[in-house]
Protein backbone atom coordinates (compact mmCIF):
# COMPACT_ATOMS: atom_id res chain seq x y z
CA UNK A 1 0.00 0.00 0.00
CA UNK A 2 1.31 3.21 -0.28
CA UNK A 3 2.24 6.09 2.08
CA UNK A 4 -0.73 8.08 3.55
CA UNK A 5 -1.11 11.37 1.39
CA UNK A 6 -3.13 14.62 1.41
CA UNK A 7 -5.69 14.14 -1.48
CA UNK A 8 -8.85 15.55 -1.38
CA UNK A 9 -11.67 13.15 -0.31
CA UNK A 10 -12.99 12.12 -3.48
CA UNK A 11 -9.36 10.72 -4.54
CA UNK A 12 -7.87 9.42 -1.52
CA UNK A 13 -9.93 5.84 -2.01
CA UNK A 14 -8.02 5.82 -5.28
CA UNK A 15 -5.05 6.55 -3.94
CA UNK A 16 -5.68 4.22 -1.33
CA UNK A 17 -5.71 1.21 -3.51
CA UNK A 18 -3.34 2.00 -6.37
CA UNK A 19 -0.17 0.38 -6.11
CA UNK A 20 3.08 1.49 -8.15
CA UNK A 21 3.41 -1.87 -9.82
CA UNK A 22 0.70 -4.09 -8.84
CA UNK A 23 -2.09 -5.05 -11.06
CA UNK A 24 -4.51 -2.16 -10.24
CA UNK A 25 -1.91 0.49 -10.92
CA UNK A 26 -3.57 3.24 -11.57
CA UNK A 27 -2.93 7.21 -12.26
CA UNK A 28 -4.80 9.95 -9.92
CA UNK A 29 -4.81 13.69 -11.67
CA UNK A 30 -5.16 16.21 -8.89
CA UNK A 31 -4.26 19.13 -11.26
CA UNK A 32 -6.65 20.47 -14.54
CA UNK A 33 -7.70 18.50 -17.07
CA UNK A 34 -4.89 16.89 -20.46
CA UNK A 35 -4.22 19.47 -22.53
CA UNK A 36 -4.00 18.95 -26.01
CA UNK A 37 -1.53 20.35 -28.63
CA UNK A 38 -1.53 19.68 -32.33
CA UNK A 39 1.98 19.57 -33.53
CA UNK A 40 2.47 19.61 -37.98
CA UNK A 41 6.04 19.10 -39.00
CA UNK A 42 7.30 19.57 -42.32
CA UNK A 43 10.02 17.22 -43.13
CA UNK A 44 12.40 18.52 -45.67
CA UNK A 45 15.36 16.21 -47.45
CA UNK A 46 18.47 17.54 -47.74
CA UNK A 47 19.93 18.97 -50.67
CA UNK A 48 22.92 16.43 -52.57
CA UNK A 49 25.91 16.15 -50.90
CA UNK A 50 29.56 15.20 -52.00
CA UNK A 51 29.24 11.65 -51.41
CA UNK A 52 25.30 11.68 -52.83
CA UNK A 53 26.33 12.40 -56.11
CA UNK A 54 29.22 9.84 -56.35
CA UNK A 55 26.38 7.01 -57.33
CA UNK A 56 27.40 7.04 -60.83
CA UNK A 57 31.03 5.48 -60.69
CA UNK A 58 32.91 5.84 -63.70
CA UNK A 59 36.28 4.20 -62.86
CA UNK A 60 37.11 0.83 -62.34
CA UNK A 61 39.81 -2.01 -62.13
CA UNK A 62 42.39 0.06 -64.17
CA UNK A 63 42.04 2.70 -62.30
CA UNK A 64 42.60 1.35 -58.57
CA UNK A 65 47.10 1.51 -58.30
CA UNK A 66 45.85 5.19 -58.67
CA UNK A 67 43.02 5.44 -56.47
CA UNK A 68 44.06 3.56 -53.74
CA UNK A 69 46.59 5.87 -51.62
CA UNK A 70 43.15 8.24 -51.28
CA UNK A 71 40.64 5.49 -50.61
CA UNK A 72 43.21 4.07 -47.71
CA UNK A 73 44.08 7.61 -46.20
CA UNK A 74 39.97 8.07 -45.98
CA UNK A 75 39.75 4.73 -44.52
CA UNK A 76 41.94 5.42 -41.51
CA UNK A 77 39.76 9.06 -40.66
CA UNK A 78 38.12 6.06 -39.44
CA UNK A 79 40.73 5.46 -36.34
CA UNK A 80 41.04 2.95 -34.24
CA UNK A 81 40.79 -0.51 -35.94
CA UNK A 82 40.20 0.68 -39.42
CA UNK A 83 43.62 3.12 -38.82
CA UNK A 84 45.83 0.34 -40.18
CA UNK A 85 42.71 -1.51 -42.65
CA UNK A 86 43.84 -1.97 -46.45
CA UNK A 87 42.27 -2.48 -49.66
CA UNK A 88 42.04 -6.03 -50.96
CA UNK A 89 44.00 -6.22 -53.68
CA UNK A 90 42.47 -8.88 -55.69
CA UNK A 91 39.30 -7.13 -55.23
CA UNK A 92 40.71 -4.09 -56.81
CA UNK A 93 38.06 -1.16 -57.64
CA UNK A 94 35.06 -2.36 -58.98
CA UNK A 95 32.98 0.39 -61.01
CA UNK A 96 29.48 0.73 -61.59
CA UNK A 97 27.23 -2.23 -62.33
CA UNK A 98 22.86 -2.96 -62.91
CA UNK A 99 22.88 -3.92 -58.88
CA UNK A 100 25.59 -1.16 -57.71
CA UNK A 101 26.36 2.30 -59.67
CA UNK A 102 29.04 3.07 -57.02
CA UNK A 103 32.73 2.26 -57.14
CA UNK A 104 33.22 -0.56 -54.53
CA UNK A 105 36.26 -1.86 -53.13
CA UNK A 106 36.83 -4.32 -49.90
CA UNK A 107 38.39 -4.62 -47.12
CA UNK A 108 41.17 -6.43 -45.60
CA UNK A 109 43.25 -6.64 -42.48
CA UNK A 110 45.95 -8.63 -41.81
CA UNK A 111 44.28 -11.92 -43.08
CA UNK A 112 40.66 -11.31 -42.58
CA UNK A 113 38.72 -10.34 -45.49
CA UNK A 114 36.48 -7.55 -44.31
CA UNK A 115 33.05 -6.35 -46.05
CA UNK A 116 32.57 -4.63 -49.28
CA UNK A 117 32.18 -1.13 -49.54
CA UNK A 118 31.02 1.86 -51.55
CA UNK A 119 33.78 4.88 -51.60
CA UNK A 120 31.26 7.03 -50.91
CA UNK A 121 30.83 5.88 -47.67
CA UNK A 122 34.11 7.22 -46.55
CA UNK A 123 33.55 10.96 -47.52
CA UNK A 124 33.31 12.26 -43.87
CA UNK A 125 30.13 14.33 -43.26
CA UNK A 126 29.90 15.79 -46.71
CA UNK A 127 29.08 19.29 -47.73
CA UNK A 128 26.61 20.51 -50.33
CA UNK A 129 27.83 20.13 -53.76
CA UNK A 130 27.52 24.22 -55.34
CA UNK A 131 24.45 23.18 -57.21
CA UNK A 132 22.78 21.69 -54.35
CA UNK A 133 23.32 25.33 -52.46
CA UNK A 134 22.26 26.67 -55.38
CA UNK A 135 18.92 24.82 -55.84
CA UNK A 136 18.05 24.61 -51.87
CA UNK A 137 17.65 28.37 -52.04
CA UNK A 138 15.07 28.26 -55.00
CA UNK A 139 13.08 25.30 -53.57
CA UNK A 140 13.14 27.60 -49.65
CA UNK A 141 11.87 30.36 -51.57
CA UNK A 142 9.21 28.25 -53.44
CA UNK A 143 7.92 26.81 -49.70
CA UNK A 144 8.04 30.33 -47.78
CA UNK A 145 6.06 31.83 -50.40
CA UNK A 146 3.39 29.01 -50.24
CA UNK A 147 3.57 29.31 -46.40
CA UNK A 148 2.92 33.18 -46.54
CA UNK A 149 0.65 32.70 -48.74
CA UNK A 150 -1.49 30.34 -46.57
CA UNK A 151 -0.74 32.24 -43.27
CA UNK A 152 1.25 29.85 -41.92
CA UNK A 153 4.04 30.70 -39.54
CA UNK A 154 6.90 28.62 -38.43
CA UNK A 155 7.31 28.23 -34.88
CA UNK A 156 11.03 26.18 -34.70
CA UNK A 157 13.49 25.06 -37.65
CA UNK A 158 15.84 21.80 -37.18
CA UNK A 159 18.13 19.69 -38.98
CA UNK A 160 20.01 16.31 -38.27
CA UNK A 161 23.56 17.12 -37.01
CA UNK A 162 25.41 16.05 -40.56
CA UNK A 163 26.69 19.49 -42.21
CA UNK A 164 24.62 18.40 -45.26
CA UNK A 165 21.09 19.12 -43.24
CA UNK A 166 22.29 22.33 -41.99
CA UNK A 167 23.72 23.53 -44.55
CA UNK A 168 20.05 22.56 -46.74
CA UNK A 169 18.44 24.66 -44.25
CA UNK A 170 20.46 27.88 -44.05
CA UNK A 171 19.65 28.79 -48.05
CA UNK A 172 16.21 26.80 -47.83
CA UNK A 173 14.98 29.20 -44.78
CA UNK A 174 17.51 32.35 -44.24
CA UNK A 175 18.82 33.28 -47.77
CA UNK A 176 15.68 34.61 -48.71
CA UNK A 177 13.83 37.93 -48.97
CA UNK A 178 13.72 39.51 -45.44
CA UNK A 179 10.01 40.18 -45.65
CA UNK A 180 9.40 36.69 -46.91
CA UNK A 181 11.28 35.59 -44.23
CA UNK A 182 9.73 38.00 -41.59
CA UNK A 183 6.07 36.90 -42.47
CA UNK A 184 6.61 33.02 -41.99
CA UNK A 185 9.07 32.60 -39.35
CA UNK A 186 8.18 33.55 -35.76
CA UNK A 187 10.85 31.16 -33.97
CA UNK A 188 14.13 31.76 -33.73
CA UNK A 189 15.78 32.60 -36.79
CA UNK A 190 18.35 29.50 -36.34
CA UNK A 191 18.60 26.31 -37.38
CA UNK A 192 18.96 23.79 -34.42
CA UNK A 193 20.65 20.20 -35.09
CA UNK A 194 18.80 17.78 -32.66
CA UNK A 195 19.73 14.15 -32.27
CA UNK A 196 18.34 11.03 -33.88
CA UNK A 197 17.53 12.33 -37.12
CA UNK A 198 21.10 11.29 -38.58
CA UNK A 199 20.98 8.91 -42.32
CA UNK A 200 21.70 5.16 -41.85
CA UNK A 201 21.86 3.12 -45.14
CA UNK A 202 20.09 -0.27 -45.56
CA UNK A 203 22.52 -3.06 -45.58
CA UNK A 204 25.33 -1.08 -45.16
CA UNK A 205 27.78 -1.53 -42.05
CA UNK A 206 27.17 0.78 -39.69
CA UNK A 207 30.67 0.99 -38.57
CA UNK A 208 31.58 1.83 -42.35
CA UNK A 209 29.34 4.95 -42.71
CA UNK A 210 31.60 7.74 -42.35
CA UNK A 211 29.11 9.72 -44.53
CA UNK A 212 26.43 9.30 -42.09
CA UNK A 213 28.39 10.25 -39.00
CA UNK A 214 28.75 13.87 -37.69
CA UNK A 215 31.23 15.97 -37.19
CA UNK A 216 32.10 17.36 -33.38
CA UNK A 217 30.01 20.57 -33.40
CA UNK A 218 32.82 23.09 -33.25
CA UNK A 219 34.76 21.54 -36.15
CA UNK A 220 32.01 21.69 -38.33
CA UNK A 221 30.96 24.86 -37.46
CA UNK A 222 34.07 26.02 -38.67
CA UNK A 223 33.53 24.52 -41.46
CA UNK A 224 30.19 26.11 -42.24
CA UNK A 225 31.68 29.20 -41.69
CA UNK A 226 34.42 28.98 -43.77
CA UNK A 227 31.77 28.10 -46.45
CA UNK A 228 30.42 31.56 -46.16
CA UNK A 229 26.89 30.44 -45.91
CA UNK A 230 24.74 33.77 -45.88
CA UNK A 231 23.05 34.54 -41.99
CA UNK A 232 24.35 31.74 -40.56
CA UNK A 233 22.81 30.87 -37.43
CA UNK A 234 23.20 27.86 -35.70
CA UNK A 235 21.10 26.60 -32.51
CA UNK A 236 23.59 25.02 -29.63
CA UNK A 237 21.12 23.65 -27.52
CA UNK A 238 21.53 19.88 -28.07
CA UNK A 239 25.41 20.10 -29.21
CA UNK A 240 27.49 19.20 -26.95
CA UNK A 241 25.24 17.04 -24.13
CA UNK A 242 23.05 15.04 -26.62
CA UNK A 243 24.37 11.86 -28.96
CA UNK A 244 25.73 13.48 -32.30
CA UNK A 245 24.98 10.63 -34.58
CA UNK A 246 22.60 7.87 -34.93
CA UNK A 247 18.95 7.33 -35.53
CA UNK A 248 15.81 6.39 -33.98
CA UNK A 249 12.37 8.06 -34.54
CA UNK A 250 10.80 7.15 -31.48
CA UNK A 251 13.77 8.66 -29.77
CA UNK A 252 12.92 12.18 -31.55
CA UNK A 253 9.50 11.83 -30.81
CA UNK A 254 9.94 11.99 -27.44
CA UNK A 255 12.57 14.75 -27.57
CA UNK A 256 10.18 17.39 -29.62
CA UNK A 257 7.36 16.36 -26.97
CA UNK A 258 9.45 17.13 -23.80
CA UNK A 259 12.35 19.50 -25.22
CA UNK A 260 11.17 20.98 -27.90
CA UNK A 261 7.71 21.44 -28.36
CA UNK A 262 6.34 23.03 -24.85
CA UNK A 263 8.64 25.81 -25.15
CA UNK A 264 7.30 27.38 -28.42
CA UNK A 265 4.69 30.08 -28.82
CA UNK A 266 2.35 30.67 -26.34
CA UNK A 267 2.77 27.53 -24.76
CA UNK A 268 6.25 28.23 -23.09
CA UNK A 269 3.64 30.52 -20.99
CA UNK A 270 0.36 28.29 -21.03
CA UNK A 271 2.12 24.88 -20.15
CA UNK A 272 5.58 25.35 -18.48
CA UNK A 273 4.81 22.30 -16.48
CA UNK A 274 5.34 20.21 -19.98
CA UNK A 275 8.66 20.59 -20.47
CA UNK A 276 11.01 18.12 -19.32
CA UNK A 277 14.29 18.35 -16.87
CA UNK A 278 16.83 18.06 -19.64
CA UNK A 279 19.34 16.10 -17.91
CA UNK A 280 16.82 13.89 -15.96
CA UNK A 281 14.80 13.20 -18.85
CA UNK A 282 17.91 12.50 -21.40
CA UNK A 283 19.10 10.00 -19.09
CA UNK A 284 15.87 8.32 -18.51
CA UNK A 285 15.22 7.91 -22.74
CA UNK A 286 19.06 6.47 -23.21
CA UNK A 287 18.80 4.06 -20.25
CA UNK A 288 14.87 2.77 -21.08
CA UNK A 289 15.46 2.85 -25.14
CA UNK A 290 17.50 0.92 -27.67
CA UNK A 291 19.85 2.90 -29.98
CA UNK A 292 18.37 2.34 -33.03
CA UNK A 293 15.21 0.86 -34.55
CA UNK A 294 14.49 -0.99 -37.71
CA UNK A 295 11.44 0.69 -39.80
CA UNK A 296 9.34 -2.49 -39.42
CA UNK A 297 8.83 -2.31 -35.61
CA UNK A 298 7.96 1.51 -35.69
CA UNK A 299 4.23 1.45 -33.74
CA UNK A 300 4.47 -2.01 -33.06
CA UNK A 301 5.02 -1.39 -29.47
CA UNK A 302 4.27 1.29 -27.35
CA UNK A 303 6.76 3.54 -25.48
CA UNK A 304 7.02 4.27 -22.13
CA UNK A 305 9.20 5.53 -19.79
CA UNK A 306 9.43 7.50 -16.39
CA UNK A 307 11.90 10.00 -14.83
CA UNK A 308 11.65 11.74 -11.54
CA UNK A 309 8.29 14.34 -11.80
CA UNK A 310 7.22 12.86 -15.27
CA UNK A 311 6.33 10.40 -17.81
CA UNK A 312 6.12 9.96 -21.49
CA UNK A 313 4.09 7.73 -23.95
CA UNK A 314 3.13 6.89 -27.06
CA UNK A 315 -0.68 6.82 -27.90
CA UNK A 316 -3.10 5.58 -30.33
CA UNK A 317 -2.91 6.63 -34.21
CA UNK A 318 -5.03 8.77 -35.26
CA UNK A 319 -6.77 9.74 -39.27
CA UNK A 320 -6.06 13.15 -40.89
CA UNK A 321 -9.45 14.31 -40.41
CA UNK A 322 -9.64 13.87 -36.39
CA UNK A 323 -6.76 16.13 -37.06
CA UNK A 324 -8.42 19.27 -38.70
CA UNK A 325 -11.67 18.73 -36.40
CA UNK A 326 -9.14 18.80 -33.37
CA UNK A 327 -9.69 22.32 -31.08
CA UNK A 328 -6.64 23.00 -29.67
CA UNK A 329 -3.31 25.14 -30.26
CA UNK A 330 -1.15 24.50 -33.08
CA UNK A 331 2.31 24.63 -33.48
CA UNK A 332 4.42 24.78 -36.81
CA UNK A 333 7.87 23.33 -37.32
CA UNK A 334 10.35 22.28 -39.96
CA UNK A 335 13.35 19.98 -39.73
CA UNK A 336 15.46 19.28 -42.28
CA UNK A 337 16.57 15.56 -42.94
CA UNK A 338 17.43 12.68 -45.07
CA UNK A 339 16.30 10.81 -47.60
CA UNK A 340 16.24 7.03 -46.21
CA UNK A 341 14.68 7.98 -43.28
CA UNK A 342 11.79 9.79 -44.74
CA UNK A 343 11.26 6.97 -46.98
CA UNK A 344 10.88 4.67 -43.99
CA UNK A 345 8.80 6.94 -41.79
CA UNK A 346 6.76 8.92 -44.13
CA UNK A 347 5.87 6.36 -46.60
CA UNK A 348 6.18 2.95 -44.58
CA UNK A 349 9.66 2.18 -46.67
CA UNK A 350 7.42 1.35 -49.60
CA UNK A 351 8.76 4.14 -52.15
CA UNK A 352 10.43 2.79 -54.99
CA UNK A 353 12.84 6.05 -54.75
CA UNK A 354 13.58 8.25 -52.10
CA UNK A 355 12.21 11.69 -51.75
CA UNK A 356 13.16 14.01 -53.63
CA UNK A 357 16.09 16.63 -52.97
CA UNK A 358 14.53 19.70 -51.04
CA UNK A 359 11.34 18.05 -51.65
CA UNK A 360 8.42 18.76 -48.56
CA UNK A 361 6.13 15.98 -46.77
CA UNK A 362 3.89 16.88 -43.87
CA UNK A 363 3.98 14.96 -40.28
CA UNK A 364 0.74 15.00 -37.62
CA UNK A 365 1.11 14.75 -34.33
CA UNK A 366 -1.04 15.21 -31.50
CA UNK A 367 0.29 15.72 -27.94
CA UNK A 368 -2.08 15.10 -24.76
CA UNK A 369 -0.23 16.43 -21.42
CA UNK A 370 -1.81 16.18 -18.32
CA UNK A 371 -0.27 18.01 -15.28
CA UNK A 372 -0.48 17.14 -11.44
CA UNK A 373 -1.29 13.01 -11.96
CA UNK A 374 -0.58 11.49 -8.61
CA UNK A 375 1.09 7.56 -9.16
CA UNK A 376 1.30 5.38 -5.30
CA UNK A 377 3.47 8.82 -3.66
CA UNK A 378 4.79 10.29 -7.01
CA UNK A 379 3.25 13.53 -8.45
CA UNK A 380 4.43 14.12 -12.00
CA UNK A 381 3.47 15.51 -15.57
CA UNK A 382 2.28 12.89 -18.24
CA UNK A 383 2.81 13.11 -21.88
CA UNK A 384 1.50 11.15 -24.20
CA UNK A 385 2.33 11.60 -28.04
CA UNK A 386 0.03 9.97 -31.12
CA UNK A 387 0.85 10.10 -34.50
CA UNK A 388 -0.83 10.22 -38.10
CA UNK A 389 -1.93 6.68 -39.52
CA UNK A 390 -0.52 6.14 -42.63
CA UNK A 391 1.66 8.06 -44.46
CA UNK A 392 2.93 11.75 -44.65
CA UNK A 393 1.15 13.79 -47.25
CA UNK A 394 3.57 15.25 -49.77
CA UNK A 395 3.42 19.55 -49.96
CA UNK A 396 6.55 19.96 -52.69
CA UNK A 397 8.31 18.15 -54.97
CA UNK A 398 11.56 18.33 -56.99
CA UNK A 399 13.45 17.11 -59.70
CA UNK A 400 14.88 13.26 -59.28
CA UNK A 401 18.38 12.50 -57.80
CA UNK A 402 19.17 10.75 -60.88
CA UNK A 403 18.09 13.78 -63.34
CA UNK A 404 20.24 15.79 -60.83
CA UNK A 405 23.49 13.87 -60.94
CA UNK A 406 23.22 13.26 -64.51
CA UNK A 407 22.85 16.86 -65.25
CA UNK A 408 26.08 17.68 -63.58
CA UNK A 409 29.36 19.90 -64.64
CA UNK A 410 32.55 20.07 -62.93
CA UNK A 411 31.13 23.31 -61.52
CA UNK A 412 28.53 22.15 -59.93
CA UNK A 413 30.74 19.98 -57.49
CA UNK A 414 33.92 22.28 -57.14
CA UNK A 415 33.68 22.57 -53.59
CA UNK A 416 33.97 18.77 -53.31
CA UNK A 417 37.97 18.47 -52.82
CA UNK A 418 38.39 16.49 -49.65
CA UNK A 419 38.47 13.65 -48.87
CA UNK A 420 37.57 12.66 -53.00
CA UNK A 421 37.97 14.72 -55.69
CA UNK A 422 34.63 13.75 -56.73
CA UNK A 423 34.63 15.24 -60.46
CA UNK A 424 37.13 12.60 -61.51
CA UNK A 425 35.22 9.27 -59.89
CA UNK A 426 32.21 10.32 -61.54
CA UNK A 427 33.62 10.82 -65.14
CA UNK A 428 32.78 15.02 -65.47
CA UNK A 429 34.00 16.68 -68.10
CA UNK A 430 37.30 19.67 -67.84
CA UNK A 431 35.68 23.22 -67.33
CA UNK A 432 36.58 25.08 -70.77
CA UNK A 433 39.79 27.56 -70.75
CA UNK A 434 37.41 30.34 -71.26
CA UNK A 435 35.96 29.47 -68.22
CA UNK A 436 39.01 29.20 -66.39
CA UNK A 437 40.09 32.17 -67.22
CA UNK A 438 37.16 34.40 -67.55
CA UNK A 439 34.57 33.01 -64.94
CA UNK A 440 31.01 31.65 -66.38
CA UNK A 441 28.12 33.79 -64.44
CA UNK A 442 25.56 31.09 -66.65
CA UNK A 443 23.95 28.80 -64.49
CA UNK A 444 24.74 25.24 -65.02
CA UNK A 445 22.58 22.67 -66.70
CA UNK A 446 21.90 21.64 -62.95
CA UNK A 447 21.20 24.85 -61.98
CA UNK A 448 18.89 25.88 -64.77
CA UNK A 449 17.13 22.52 -63.59
CA UNK A 450 16.24 24.37 -60.55
CA UNK A 451 15.61 27.48 -62.18
CA UNK A 452 12.70 26.03 -63.69
CA UNK A 453 9.26 27.60 -62.68
CA UNK A 454 7.82 24.37 -61.76
CA UNK A 455 11.30 22.48 -60.52
CA UNK A 456 9.95 22.90 -57.04
CA UNK A 457 6.06 23.13 -57.12
CA UNK A 458 3.53 22.86 -54.60
CA UNK A 459 1.66 20.10 -55.37
CA UNK A 460 -1.98 20.47 -56.18
CA UNK A 461 -3.65 19.24 -53.29
CA UNK A 462 -2.00 22.10 -50.85
CA UNK A 463 -1.98 24.79 -53.23
CA UNK A 464 -5.61 24.66 -54.05
CA UNK A 465 -6.76 23.45 -50.78
CA UNK A 466 -4.73 24.57 -48.31
CA UNK A 467 -3.68 22.30 -45.22
CA UNK A 468 -7.74 21.47 -44.05
CA UNK A 469 -7.66 18.76 -46.42
CA UNK A 470 -8.00 14.55 -46.59
CA UNK A 471 -5.21 12.96 -48.30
Amino acid sequence: MVRSMRLPAGLALLAACASADGPYRRDVVLGPTTKKVKVRMFWIRDALSCASVMDRCALGQDDFDRMRPKIEAALSQYGGAYNQTLLHVNFGLEGASPHEPDCTVQLQDSWKILPVIRVHDLYKDPSLTDCARYSAKLAGGSFLTWLRSKGIKLDFIGSSNLARAVETAVPFFFEQDHDLLRSVVRGKREVTPVPYLAERAPNVPAALQVDNQPRPFQEQKKLLTKAKYLNLAVGERFAETWPRDGQQFEKFKALLATQIVPLLGNLRDTMPWAAAPEEQFREALEATQPASLKRENHGKVGVQFDWAGGSYETGNSFLRHEYNRLEAEEVTIAFVGHGQMMADYCEDGDAHEKPASNAVYEKLFVMEVTPGVQRGDVQFARTVMRELAGTCGKVMDGPSSSEVVSSLVRRDVAVCQDPFVVSEWIGLKSTPLSEKIFGNSKPTPCMAMADKPDAYSVLPSYRDEGLSITI
